[in-house]
Protein backbone atom coordinates (compact mmCIF):
# COMPACT_ATOMS: atom_id res chain seq x y z
CA UNK A 1 0.00 0.00 0.00
CA UNK A 2 1.65 3.15 -1.21
CA UNK A 3 0.64 6.66 0.54
CA UNK A 4 -0.22 9.51 -1.67
CA UNK A 5 1.70 12.67 -1.87
CA UNK A 6 -0.02 15.59 0.17
CA UNK A 7 -0.30 18.88 -1.28
CA UNK A 8 1.70 20.56 1.59
CA UNK A 9 4.95 18.50 0.25
CA UNK A 10 4.34 19.28 -3.34
CA UNK A 11 4.33 23.03 -2.81
CA UNK A 12 7.28 22.44 -0.63
CA UNK A 13 9.50 20.75 -3.39
CA UNK A 14 7.92 23.50 -6.10
CA UNK A 15 9.48 26.20 -4.04
CA UNK A 16 12.46 24.54 -3.74
CA UNK A 17 12.67 24.11 -7.51
CA UNK A 18 12.07 27.50 -7.75
CA UNK A 19 14.76 28.91 -5.36
CA UNK A 20 17.26 26.28 -6.75
CA UNK A 21 16.21 27.53 -10.08
CA UNK A 22 16.56 31.07 -9.36
CA UNK A 23 20.26 30.55 -7.64
CA UNK A 24 21.43 28.28 -11.11
CA UNK A 25 20.46 31.43 -13.51
CA UNK A 26 21.78 34.03 -11.24
CA UNK A 27 24.75 32.00 -10.88
CA UNK A 28 24.78 31.69 -14.63
CA UNK A 29 24.33 35.66 -15.16
CA UNK A 30 26.94 36.46 -12.57
CA UNK A 31 29.27 34.44 -14.40
CA UNK A 32 28.20 36.13 -18.03
CA UNK A 33 28.94 39.14 -16.37
CA UNK A 34 32.18 38.12 -15.19
CA UNK A 35 33.54 37.00 -18.15
CA UNK A 36 31.55 39.94 -20.18
CA UNK A 37 33.60 42.16 -17.78
CA UNK A 38 36.80 39.93 -17.91
CA UNK A 39 36.81 40.28 -21.91
CA UNK A 40 35.56 44.33 -21.59
CA UNK A 41 39.30 44.48 -19.22
CA UNK A 42 40.87 42.68 -22.50
CA UNK A 43 39.85 44.71 -25.15
CA UNK A 44 40.59 47.76 -23.42
CA UNK A 45 44.38 46.88 -22.36
CA UNK A 46 44.84 46.11 -26.06
CA UNK A 47 43.47 49.51 -27.16
CA UNK A 48 45.85 50.56 -24.45
CA UNK A 49 48.36 48.42 -26.10
CA UNK A 50 47.39 49.80 -29.49
CA UNK A 51 48.13 53.44 -28.28
CA UNK A 52 51.59 52.97 -26.79
CA UNK A 53 52.26 50.99 -30.07
CA UNK A 54 51.04 53.80 -32.33
CA UNK A 55 53.06 56.15 -29.85
CA UNK A 56 56.43 54.34 -30.18
CA UNK A 57 56.05 54.22 -33.88
CA UNK A 58 55.45 57.59 -35.06
CA UNK A 59 56.83 60.22 -31.72
CA UNK A 60 60.51 59.56 -32.58
CA UNK A 61 60.25 61.46 -35.81
CA UNK A 62 57.90 64.41 -34.53
CA UNK A 63 60.40 67.29 -33.88
CA UNK A 64 60.64 70.51 -32.54
CA UNK A 65 60.76 73.36 -34.82
CA UNK A 66 62.25 76.79 -33.68
CA UNK A 67 62.76 79.87 -35.09
CA UNK A 68 64.46 83.16 -35.56
CA UNK A 69 63.81 86.49 -37.12
CA UNK A 70 66.05 89.31 -37.16
CA UNK A 71 63.50 92.49 -36.55
CA UNK A 72 64.67 96.06 -36.21
CA UNK A 73 63.63 98.81 -33.20
CA UNK A 74 63.81 101.96 -34.64
CA UNK A 75 65.60 104.66 -32.43
CA UNK A 76 64.25 107.29 -30.02
CA UNK A 77 62.60 110.27 -31.36
CA UNK A 78 64.85 113.74 -31.33
CA UNK A 79 61.73 114.97 -28.81
CA UNK A 80 62.35 111.48 -26.80
CA UNK A 81 66.12 111.72 -27.18
CA UNK A 82 66.21 115.32 -25.49
CA UNK A 83 64.18 113.87 -22.37
CA UNK A 84 66.39 111.39 -21.78
CA UNK A 85 69.33 113.52 -22.11
CA UNK A 86 67.96 115.95 -20.11
CA UNK A 87 66.87 113.56 -16.90
CA UNK A 88 70.61 112.01 -17.63
CA UNK A 89 68.96 108.60 -18.80
CA UNK A 90 70.89 106.52 -20.88
CA UNK A 91 69.30 105.85 -23.97
CA UNK A 92 70.13 104.18 -27.61
CA UNK A 93 71.21 106.32 -30.32
CA UNK A 94 70.41 104.11 -33.15
CA UNK A 95 68.19 101.44 -34.06
CA UNK A 96 68.02 98.22 -32.38
CA UNK A 97 68.37 94.72 -34.00
CA UNK A 98 66.66 91.56 -31.80
CA UNK A 99 65.61 87.95 -32.62
CA UNK A 100 61.65 87.45 -32.56
CA UNK A 101 61.67 83.89 -31.69
CA UNK A 102 59.13 81.51 -33.06
CA UNK A 103 58.38 77.42 -32.25
CA UNK A 104 56.42 74.92 -33.81
CA UNK A 105 56.23 71.16 -34.65
CA UNK A 106 56.94 68.63 -37.73
CA UNK A 107 57.74 65.76 -38.52
CA UNK A 108 60.34 63.77 -40.61
CA UNK A 109 59.22 62.08 -43.85
CA UNK A 110 62.39 60.24 -45.58
CA UNK A 111 65.79 59.36 -44.18
CA UNK A 112 67.11 62.88 -46.66
CA UNK A 113 66.18 64.61 -43.91
CA UNK A 114 63.26 66.25 -45.26
CA UNK A 115 60.75 67.32 -42.68
CA UNK A 116 56.95 68.47 -43.33
CA UNK A 117 55.73 71.63 -40.98
CA UNK A 118 53.22 74.33 -41.41
CA UNK A 119 54.09 77.55 -43.58
CA UNK A 120 53.33 79.94 -40.70
CA UNK A 121 56.18 78.31 -38.13
CA UNK A 122 58.74 78.70 -40.72
CA UNK A 123 57.49 81.78 -42.90
CA UNK A 124 60.01 84.94 -42.96
CA UNK A 125 62.64 82.65 -40.50
CA UNK A 126 66.42 84.15 -40.93
CA UNK A 127 67.33 80.89 -38.89
CA UNK A 128 65.96 77.12 -38.49
CA UNK A 129 66.51 74.13 -35.93
CA UNK A 130 64.92 71.26 -35.43
CA UNK A 131 65.59 69.03 -32.27
CA UNK A 132 64.18 65.68 -31.60
CA UNK A 133 64.78 66.50 -28.16
CA UNK A 134 65.93 69.07 -25.29
CA UNK A 135 68.91 66.61 -24.93
CA UNK A 136 70.22 66.11 -28.08
CA UNK A 137 72.04 68.91 -30.29
CA UNK A 138 69.64 70.64 -32.62
CA UNK A 139 69.74 70.57 -36.56
CA UNK A 140 70.38 73.17 -38.86
CA UNK A 141 67.33 73.28 -41.37
CA UNK A 142 67.06 75.18 -44.71
CA UNK A 143 63.47 75.75 -46.20
CA UNK A 144 63.22 73.75 -49.29
CA UNK A 145 59.62 74.80 -50.47
CA UNK A 146 56.54 76.60 -49.50
CA UNK A 147 53.28 76.52 -50.69
CA UNK A 148 50.32 79.32 -49.28
CA UNK A 149 47.59 77.47 -50.67
CA UNK A 150 47.73 74.96 -48.07
CA UNK A 151 49.77 76.83 -45.73
CA UNK A 152 52.19 73.69 -45.29
CA UNK A 153 55.97 74.08 -45.74
CA UNK A 154 59.28 71.89 -46.34
CA UNK A 155 62.33 72.46 -44.38
CA UNK A 156 65.39 69.85 -44.65
CA UNK A 157 68.05 68.67 -42.37
CA UNK A 158 71.30 67.33 -42.94
CA UNK A 159 71.41 63.62 -40.96
CA UNK A 160 74.32 62.42 -38.51
CA UNK A 161 72.82 58.91 -38.44
CA UNK A 162 69.97 56.95 -39.37
CA UNK A 163 66.36 59.21 -38.71
CA UNK A 164 63.00 57.35 -37.78
CA UNK A 165 60.55 58.58 -40.28
CA UNK A 166 56.85 58.65 -40.56
CA UNK A 167 54.13 56.82 -43.04
CA UNK A 168 51.87 58.79 -44.78
CA UNK A 169 48.50 57.77 -45.43
CA UNK A 170 45.56 58.64 -47.11
CA UNK A 171 43.20 61.55 -46.10
CA UNK A 172 40.71 60.48 -48.47
CA UNK A 173 39.70 57.87 -47.02
CA UNK A 174 38.70 59.65 -43.81
CA UNK A 175 36.02 59.05 -42.15
CA UNK A 176 33.48 61.57 -39.91
CA UNK A 177 33.92 59.27 -35.92
CA UNK A 178 37.35 57.58 -36.96
CA UNK A 179 39.92 57.98 -33.92
CA UNK A 180 42.79 60.23 -34.64
CA UNK A 181 45.85 61.10 -32.45
CA UNK A 182 47.95 64.52 -32.56
CA UNK A 183 51.52 64.43 -31.33
CA UNK A 184 53.44 67.75 -31.57
CA UNK A 185 55.18 70.33 -28.50
CA UNK A 186 52.41 72.31 -26.90
CA UNK A 187 54.24 75.87 -25.89
CA UNK A 188 56.91 74.50 -27.62
CA UNK A 189 58.41 73.21 -24.26
CA UNK A 190 55.80 70.29 -23.43
CA UNK A 191 57.69 68.36 -26.50
CA UNK A 192 56.02 65.67 -27.96
CA UNK A 193 52.49 65.34 -26.48
CA UNK A 194 50.06 62.49 -27.48
CA UNK A 195 46.53 63.67 -27.53
CA UNK A 196 43.62 61.24 -28.43
CA UNK A 197 40.36 62.42 -30.48
CA UNK A 198 38.14 61.19 -33.02
CA UNK A 199 37.66 63.10 -36.39
CA UNK A 200 34.93 65.51 -35.79
CA UNK A 201 34.18 66.74 -39.66
CA UNK A 202 35.65 66.89 -42.69
CA UNK A 203 35.77 69.59 -45.88
CA UNK A 204 35.53 72.38 -42.93
CA UNK A 205 36.09 75.95 -44.10
CA UNK A 206 37.95 78.81 -42.31
CA UNK A 207 37.29 81.87 -43.72
CA UNK A 208 40.36 83.52 -41.46
CA UNK A 209 42.81 81.51 -43.42
CA UNK A 210 40.73 82.20 -46.68
CA UNK A 211 43.12 84.91 -48.01
CA UNK A 212 46.08 82.59 -47.71
CA UNK A 213 45.07 79.54 -48.15
CA UNK A 214 42.99 79.40 -50.88
CA UNK A 215 42.65 75.51 -51.62
CA UNK A 216 42.89 74.09 -48.44
CA UNK A 217 40.65 76.95 -46.59
CA UNK A 218 37.56 74.98 -46.87
CA UNK A 219 39.75 71.37 -46.56
CA UNK A 220 40.09 71.12 -43.22
CA UNK A 221 40.03 68.21 -41.11
CA UNK A 222 38.37 68.92 -37.65
CA UNK A 223 39.29 67.09 -34.64
CA UNK A 224 38.88 67.40 -31.16
CA UNK A 225 41.84 66.13 -30.08
CA UNK A 226 43.94 68.55 -28.78
CA UNK A 227 45.34 71.09 -30.35
CA UNK A 228 47.33 74.44 -29.17
CA UNK A 229 49.82 76.72 -29.57
CA UNK A 230 53.00 74.62 -30.92
CA UNK A 231 51.38 71.76 -31.97
CA UNK A 232 51.08 73.56 -35.51
CA UNK A 233 53.07 71.29 -38.35
CA UNK A 234 53.08 68.41 -36.28
CA UNK A 235 51.17 65.37 -37.66
CA UNK A 236 47.50 63.94 -36.93
CA UNK A 237 47.62 60.21 -37.60
CA UNK A 238 45.24 57.10 -37.73
CA UNK A 239 44.78 53.55 -35.50
CA UNK A 240 47.18 52.32 -38.06
CA UNK A 241 50.55 54.72 -37.27
CA UNK A 242 50.03 57.12 -40.86
CA UNK A 243 49.79 60.91 -40.75
CA UNK A 244 46.46 61.67 -42.04
CA UNK A 245 46.95 65.69 -41.47
CA UNK A 246 48.97 68.47 -40.43
CA UNK A 247 47.73 69.78 -37.41
CA UNK A 248 47.29 73.66 -38.30
CA UNK A 249 44.55 75.56 -36.16
CA UNK A 250 42.52 75.79 -33.29
CA UNK A 251 39.57 77.62 -32.02
CA UNK A 252 40.43 79.92 -29.51
CA UNK A 253 37.20 80.21 -28.16
CA UNK A 254 36.07 76.51 -28.48
CA UNK A 255 37.69 73.51 -26.17
CA UNK A 256 39.23 70.82 -28.54
CA UNK A 257 38.16 72.48 -31.86
CA UNK A 258 41.34 72.08 -34.27
CA UNK A 259 41.49 71.75 -37.63
CA UNK A 260 44.33 70.09 -39.88
CA UNK A 261 45.62 70.28 -43.31
CA UNK A 262 44.61 66.81 -45.43
CA UNK A 263 48.01 65.13 -46.04
CA UNK A 264 46.74 63.90 -49.32
CA UNK A 265 47.97 67.95 -50.01
CA UNK A 266 51.14 67.70 -48.89
CA UNK A 267 51.35 63.79 -50.74
CA UNK A 268 50.68 66.02 -53.88
CA UNK A 269 52.73 68.78 -54.22
CA UNK A 270 55.68 67.21 -52.45
CA UNK A 271 57.67 66.80 -55.39
CA UNK A 272 57.13 70.11 -56.63
CA UNK A 273 58.30 71.64 -53.62
CA UNK A 274 61.81 69.37 -53.43
CA UNK A 275 62.60 70.15 -57.27
CA UNK A 276 61.52 74.15 -57.56
CA UNK A 277 60.43 75.25 -54.34
CA UNK A 278 56.62 76.01 -54.94
CA UNK A 279 53.76 74.22 -55.98
CA UNK A 280 52.44 74.58 -59.46
CA UNK A 281 48.54 74.42 -59.89
CA UNK A 282 46.11 75.10 -63.02
CA UNK A 283 45.35 78.56 -63.05
CA UNK A 284 42.22 79.50 -64.64
CA UNK A 285 41.50 83.01 -64.13
CA UNK A 286 38.15 83.50 -62.25
CA UNK A 287 36.90 84.90 -59.03
CA UNK A 288 33.86 83.12 -58.18
CA UNK A 289 31.41 83.43 -55.67
CA UNK A 290 28.49 81.26 -54.26
CA UNK A 291 24.91 81.88 -55.32
CA UNK A 292 22.39 82.93 -52.27
CA UNK A 293 19.78 80.44 -52.08
CA UNK A 294 16.85 81.53 -54.32
CA UNK A 295 19.36 83.86 -56.30
CA UNK A 296 19.85 80.82 -58.84
CA UNK A 297 16.72 82.82 -60.88
CA UNK A 298 18.00 86.23 -61.29
CA UNK A 299 21.07 84.40 -63.68
CA UNK A 300 18.54 82.12 -65.24
CA UNK A 301 19.05 79.11 -63.20
CA UNK A 302 17.41 75.32 -63.12
CA UNK A 303 18.83 75.74 -59.34
CA UNK A 304 21.21 77.56 -56.67
CA UNK A 305 23.96 75.51 -57.86
CA UNK A 306 27.17 76.67 -59.66
CA UNK A 307 30.09 79.25 -59.21
CA UNK A 308 29.20 82.65 -60.22
CA UNK A 309 32.13 84.86 -62.15
CA UNK A 310 32.04 87.94 -60.98
CA UNK A 311 35.81 88.53 -62.68
CA UNK A 312 37.78 87.22 -65.45
CA UNK A 313 41.25 88.24 -65.05
CA UNK A 314 42.36 90.15 -68.30
CA UNK A 315 44.77 87.81 -70.25
CA UNK A 316 43.83 85.12 -68.45
CA UNK A 317 42.97 81.35 -69.71
CA UNK A 318 39.25 81.85 -69.19
CA UNK A 319 39.48 85.53 -70.20
CA UNK A 320 40.89 84.14 -73.85
CA UNK A 321 38.46 81.14 -73.61
CA UNK A 322 35.84 83.98 -74.02
CA UNK A 323 34.19 83.60 -70.19
CA UNK A 324 32.35 86.21 -69.03
CA UNK A 325 31.41 88.09 -65.90
CA UNK A 326 27.74 86.50 -64.75
CA UNK A 327 28.57 82.92 -65.83
CA UNK A 328 28.03 80.44 -63.68
CA UNK A 329 30.50 77.17 -64.16
CA UNK A 330 28.49 74.24 -63.64
CA UNK A 331 31.24 71.42 -64.66
CA UNK A 332 34.62 70.90 -64.94
CA UNK A 333 35.25 67.83 -67.47
CA UNK A 334 32.18 66.54 -66.48
CA UNK A 335 32.80 66.75 -62.79
CA UNK A 336 30.31 69.05 -61.38
CA UNK A 337 30.20 72.21 -59.32
CA UNK A 338 27.80 72.96 -57.02
CA UNK A 339 29.44 75.75 -55.37
CA UNK A 340 32.75 78.27 -55.79
CA UNK A 341 35.14 76.20 -53.78
CA UNK A 342 34.66 72.95 -55.42
CA UNK A 343 35.85 74.81 -58.56
CA UNK A 344 38.57 75.97 -56.51
CA UNK A 345 39.33 72.58 -55.52
CA UNK A 346 39.03 71.20 -58.92
CA UNK A 347 40.89 73.56 -61.02
CA UNK A 348 43.69 73.83 -58.29
CA UNK A 349 44.54 70.19 -58.24
CA UNK A 350 45.02 70.33 -62.08
CA UNK A 351 48.68 70.66 -63.74
CA UNK A 352 49.58 73.39 -65.64
CA UNK A 353 48.84 72.84 -69.00
CA UNK A 354 46.30 70.79 -68.92
CA UNK A 355 42.97 71.56 -71.29
CA UNK A 356 40.08 71.12 -69.44
CA UNK A 357 36.30 71.53 -70.85
CA UNK A 358 34.58 74.30 -68.48
CA UNK A 359 30.38 74.13 -69.01
CA UNK A 360 28.82 77.20 -67.79
CA UNK A 361 25.53 78.74 -67.81
CA UNK A 362 25.17 82.58 -69.60
CA UNK A 363 21.51 84.19 -69.96
CA UNK A 364 19.73 80.81 -69.16
CA UNK A 365 21.91 78.62 -71.89
CA UNK A 366 24.14 76.42 -71.14
CA UNK A 367 27.12 76.36 -72.92
CA UNK A 368 31.08 75.35 -72.50
CA UNK A 369 34.46 75.74 -73.77
CA UNK A 370 37.69 74.57 -74.00
CA UNK A 371 40.47 75.84 -71.44
CA UNK A 372 44.26 74.93 -71.50
CA UNK A 373 45.59 76.00 -67.86
CA UNK A 374 48.22 77.91 -67.05
CA UNK A 375 50.40 77.91 -64.21
CA UNK A 376 49.19 80.22 -61.45
CA UNK A 377 51.14 82.91 -60.05
CA UNK A 378 51.27 85.34 -56.78
CA UNK A 379 50.21 87.86 -58.86
CA UNK A 380 47.22 86.80 -61.19
CA UNK A 381 45.20 84.19 -59.40
CA UNK A 382 42.08 82.31 -59.43
CA UNK A 383 40.60 82.11 -56.12
CA UNK A 384 37.29 81.90 -54.17
CA UNK A 385 35.79 85.84 -53.38
CA UNK A 386 35.19 84.23 -49.41
CA UNK A 387 35.48 87.23 -47.64
CA UNK A 388 32.54 88.73 -47.70
CA UNK A 389 31.43 90.77 -44.83
CA UNK A 390 29.40 89.83 -41.98
CA UNK A 391 26.93 92.85 -42.10
CA UNK A 392 21.56 98.79 -47.33
CA UNK A 393 17.30 103.43 -47.38
CA UNK A 394 14.82 100.60 -49.50
CA UNK A 395 17.86 98.23 -48.89
CA UNK A 396 19.42 100.04 -46.14
CA UNK A 397 21.72 102.47 -47.53
CA UNK A 398 21.78 105.63 -48.99
CA UNK A 399 22.82 106.51 -52.78
CA UNK A 400 23.73 109.40 -54.63
CA UNK A 401 24.88 110.87 -57.95
CA UNK A 402 28.53 110.66 -58.80
CA UNK A 403 28.85 114.55 -58.15
CA UNK A 404 32.44 115.72 -58.02
CA UNK A 405 32.18 116.46 -54.43
CA UNK A 406 31.15 112.64 -54.00
CA UNK A 407 34.11 111.07 -56.11
CA UNK A 408 36.46 113.80 -54.72
CA UNK A 409 35.27 112.75 -50.86
CA UNK A 410 34.79 108.83 -51.55
CA UNK A 411 38.29 108.76 -54.46
CA UNK A 412 35.61 107.54 -56.95
CA UNK A 413 37.05 107.01 -60.66
CA UNK A 414 33.90 105.47 -62.37
CA UNK A 415 32.02 108.46 -64.37
CA UNK A 416 28.83 106.00 -64.21
CA UNK A 417 26.55 104.68 -61.53
CA UNK A 418 25.77 105.50 -57.90
CA UNK A 419 27.28 106.26 -54.95
CA UNK A 420 26.70 104.55 -51.84
CA UNK A 421 26.92 107.36 -49.16
CA UNK A 422 25.16 105.91 -46.09
CA UNK A 423 24.87 102.40 -44.89
CA UNK A 424 22.57 101.52 -42.22
CA UNK A 425 24.90 99.03 -40.05
CA UNK A 426 21.62 96.35 -38.99
CA UNK A 427 20.21 96.44 -42.55
CA UNK A 428 20.39 93.58 -45.38
CA UNK A 429 23.13 95.77 -47.70
CA UNK A 430 25.71 96.37 -45.07
CA UNK A 431 25.32 92.06 -43.89
CA UNK A 432 26.32 91.58 -47.47
CA UNK A 433 29.49 93.86 -47.54
CA UNK A 434 28.30 97.04 -48.82
CA UNK A 435 29.79 100.47 -47.86
CA UNK A 436 30.05 104.24 -48.55
CA UNK A 437 31.91 104.72 -51.09
CA UNK A 438 31.03 101.30 -53.29
CA UNK A 439 29.68 102.63 -56.52
CA UNK A 440 26.64 100.70 -57.70
CA UNK A 441 26.71 99.99 -61.52
CA UNK A 442 24.00 97.65 -62.30
CA UNK A 443 21.06 95.74 -60.56
CA UNK A 444 19.77 92.67 -61.83
CA UNK A 445 22.34 93.03 -64.69
CA UNK A 446 20.15 96.69 -65.78
CA UNK A 447 22.68 99.55 -65.79
CA UNK A 448 21.60 102.07 -63.41
CA UNK A 449 23.27 105.62 -64.51
CA UNK A 450 21.14 107.83 -61.96
CA UNK A 451 19.79 107.59 -58.40
CA UNK A 452 15.99 107.26 -60.16
CA UNK A 453 17.30 104.89 -62.16
CA UNK A 454 19.06 103.00 -59.28
CA UNK A 455 14.94 103.62 -57.56
CA UNK A 456 13.34 101.86 -60.33
CA UNK A 457 15.27 99.21 -60.65
CA UNK A 458 15.09 98.28 -56.93
CA UNK A 459 11.07 99.31 -56.80
CA UNK A 460 10.37 96.73 -59.83
CA UNK A 461 11.58 93.56 -57.25
CA UNK A 462 9.10 92.11 -54.86
CA UNK A 463 10.15 92.23 -51.17
CA UNK A 464 11.68 89.44 -50.11
CA UNK A 465 13.06 88.90 -53.52
CA UNK A 466 17.15 89.37 -53.81
CA UNK A 467 18.82 91.92 -55.74
CA UNK A 468 21.81 91.37 -57.34
CA UNK A 469 24.09 94.42 -57.52
CA UNK A 470 27.08 95.12 -59.79
CA UNK A 471 29.59 97.37 -57.78
CA UNK A 472 32.78 98.89 -58.21
CA UNK A 473 34.92 99.17 -55.13
CA UNK A 474 38.63 100.96 -55.71
CA UNK A 475 38.51 100.07 -59.66
CA UNK A 476 37.55 96.40 -58.77
CA UNK A 477 33.72 94.70 -59.74
CA UNK A 478 32.18 92.24 -57.62
CA UNK A 479 28.62 90.96 -57.49
CA UNK A 480 26.84 91.29 -54.06
CA UNK A 481 22.89 89.63 -53.67
CA UNK A 482 21.13 92.01 -50.93
CA UNK A 483 17.35 90.57 -49.86
CA UNK A 484 14.97 93.12 -50.41
CA UNK A 485 13.08 93.51 -46.92
CA UNK A 486 9.66 92.45 -46.57
CA UNK A 487 6.86 95.64 -46.06
CA UNK A 488 6.51 96.31 -42.53
CA UNK A 489 2.78 95.62 -41.78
Amino acid sequence: MTRGIGKSTVVRWILVLAVLTTLFAFGLRTGATARAAARGVDLLKQLDEAYVEIWERVAPAVVNVDTSREITLPGPSPSVRRFFDDFGIDHPDQPRTIPRLGRGSGFVIDKKGYVLTNLHVVEGADKIKVRFSKKEEPYKAKLVGTDSDTEIALIKIEPRGDLPVVALGDSGKLRVGQIVMAIGNPAGVLERTFTVGHVSGLGRFLPEFAAQMRLAASNFIQTDAAITFGNSGGPLVNVDGEVIGINTAWAPGGENIGFAVPINFAKEILPDLKKRGKAFRGHLGVEVKPIKPGAGKLLGLPDDGGALVQRVVPGSPADKAGLQQYDVITEVNRQKISSSPDLVEVVTHLRPGTTVRVTFFRNSRRSSVRVRLTDRSDETTEKEVIAEAKTEETLGMTVEEITSDAARRFDIKEEKGVVVTDVDLSGPAAEQGVRPGNVILEVNRKPVASVAEFRKAVGEIKPGDWVMLLLSRKGETSIVFVRKPQADK
